[in-house]
């Protein structure tokens, strides 16, 4: 494979484009010479537990430091035996961290979790409290897991998503303040968690009577002219059926001001009673969704599409999730253009794939990733690591048949070594550092 860590931008960016389509063409054409099967990693075998005679775990959100170590974020009480609340960090082996140490934890479920540029966590999601300290929905960590008192974000209510680019932090939920001052559904802060006061969505959600939400967040790094002043875009996927008081179905997205951006038309949207859960934005330009839809703009979609810039829905891309609960809840894009999708389903495009599955470029399922019988719950969150691994968290306490409480690695591929170096890795949940101008 072929790895392009230096860009020259240009206005409209055409040359990362043809880089990244170089890349995309390259990578199709050596996956069944260059890339070995995945198969779990038997070394790997974290243990994630609750207090309760019940197995009451959730893990949300997985993030790889730049040294190796992984941040793991959710609901739980113990990880190997040992004290820890909802937030941990394991060594490379798998073995918890206890260098880093957070004290009494997080009192409730932390929804999502990000890095800033000097690896310090931003934790969001449905919590009072951090090590006893008070802390509405939003907390950072230090790097030994200490709570940074120095940040006092704080939102009213539950924060759903959340995406870090250049240590600017958005964040969607079902809020209407932060910091005391009113936003609705999406925020912008700056790195220092103060709020962004150039950022206002207004409205915000306007349909389903406060009962719909922003359930993903995609930065969309922008470029507006030739010296590469950022004005990024954000995209924005949830339940709702209207934003701002403009029909956007499920999907919509914002200019660098807040406002709904009219230049985005992605007609009736997706179909009714579904929900978008996840977003990534490619470094073409292109934007992948995730949820539990079955159309978009009437036509067949299901759970997965791609999108262009303009809205409109790229045809050249269509795979089939289907079964289970029907989900796609996170999506990650890998260096080669591959795409690794998590969540609840048990077939694509026809194959048994057990919530968890690697596509290519073009949508086809990767056949070199078989997960043989996959996991035997939901998996919320998955990344590719700097080692070409792929990590996946989530409900599942078995992956093809071997125990594995809820999280797990698969072995890395021996063509995709080096992701974490490289700073156009794209994570899930959407974030990406191409800086492309839709």
């Amino acid at each position: 494979m072929i790895k392009t860590h230096k860009i020259c931008w240009f206005r409209g960016n055409v040359f990362s484009t043809l880089i990244w389509t170089a890349l995309l063409v390259l990578s199709t054409s050596c996956n069944q010479s260059m890339a070995s099967t995945l198969r779990i990693d038997t070394g790997f075998t974290p243990t994630f537990t609750d207090n309760f005679q019940g197995d009451f775990v959730y893990i949300n959100g997985i993030r790889e430091q730049k040294d190796g170590k992984v941040l793991v974020a959710g609901w739980f009480d113990n990880v190997n035996g040992t004290s820890r609340r909802s937030i941990a960090r394991l060594n490379g082996n798998g073995s918890l961290d206890l260098s880093y140490n957070p004290g009494s934890g997080v009192d409730n479920e932390i929804k999502t979790i990000g890095l800033q540029a000097d690896d310090r966590a931003i934790l969001a999601g449905y919590f009072d409290s951090v090590n006893s300290v008070s802390k509405k929905n939003l907390a950072r960590l230090n790097l030994d897991g200490s709570l940074d008192t120095s940040f006092t974000a704080r939102a009213d209510s539950p924060i759903w998503a959340m995406d870090i680019s250049d240590d600017i932090i958005i964040i969607g939920g079902q809020f209407s303040e932060v910091n005391a001052f009113g936003r609705e559904n999406v925020a912008r802060l700056n790195a220092n968690g103060s709020l962004d006061s150039t950022f206002n969505p207004y409205a915000g959600v306007t349909s389903g009577g406060g009962t719909h939400w922003v359930r993903a967040v995609a930065t969309i790094p922008t470029i507006i002219d030739i010296v590469g002043t950022r004005a990024d875009k954000v995209l924005v996927g949830g339940d709702f059926t209207a934003f701002n008081y403009a029909p956007y179905n499920r999907l919509v997205r914002l200019t660098n001001t807040g406002a709904v951006d009219t230049s985005f038309n992605i007609g009736s949207g997706f179909n009714d009673y579904s929900v978008v859960t996840s977003l990534a934005v490619q470094p073409d330009g292109n934007y992948l969704v995730g949820g539990t839809f079955t159309s978009f703009n009437g036509t067949p979609r299901y759970r997965i599409a791609r999108l262009l810039s303009t809205g409109a829905l790229d045809t050249s891309f269509n795979c089939v999730v289907n079964g289970g609960y029907g989900e796609v809840d996170s999506i990650a894009l890998q260096e080669d253009g591959r795409i690794v999708i998590g969540g609840n389903f048990t077939t694509v495009n026809g194959m048994a794939r057990m919530n968890v599955a690697r596509l290519n470029p073009d949508g086809s399922l990767d056949m070199e990733f078989n997960p043989g019988a996959g996991t035997d719950a939901t998996v919320k969150t998955a990344i590719s690591t700097g080692q070409g691994q792929i990590l996946l968290g989530g409900f599942f306490t078995l992956v093809n048949g071997e125990s594995r409480a809820h999280v797990a690695r698969f072995n890395g591929d021996p063509s995709m070594a080096g992701g974490a170096a490289n700073p156009y890795t794209v994570f899930a949940g959407g974030k990406d550092d191409w800086n492309l101008n839709p």
